[in-house]
């Protein structure tokens, strides 16, 4: 869910956990995290530019793996005189 990272949420978890090494927090403490729900229409616009944004940051990582083979493939032919 992306509502638990939001820094409020997180906040308001780190106050009810429990432990030094190892934090935790209880089944209980987790069931009363306040949940703000919006209006559907704005879950529904969330969703959307959230899914655009995945499928960017998709494509760029795809662009960088080809721009990084090219570059790869480039210095090849350059060090082995090709060019």
């Amino acid at each position: 869910f992306v509502v638990l990272q939001q820094r409020g949420i997180q906040s308001w978890i780190e106050r009810r956990q429990k432990g030094v090494t190892f934090k935790e927090i209880t089944l209980g403490a987790l069931r009363e995290v306040p949940i703000p729900v919006p209006p559907m229409i704005e879950q529904q616009r969330f969703a959307s530019i959230n899914r655009k944004l995945t499928n960017q940051r998709e494509r760029q990582s795809l662009l960088l793996a080809d721009s990084t083979n090219l570059f790869g493939a480039l210095l090849q032919r350059a060090f082995g005189g090709e060019l």
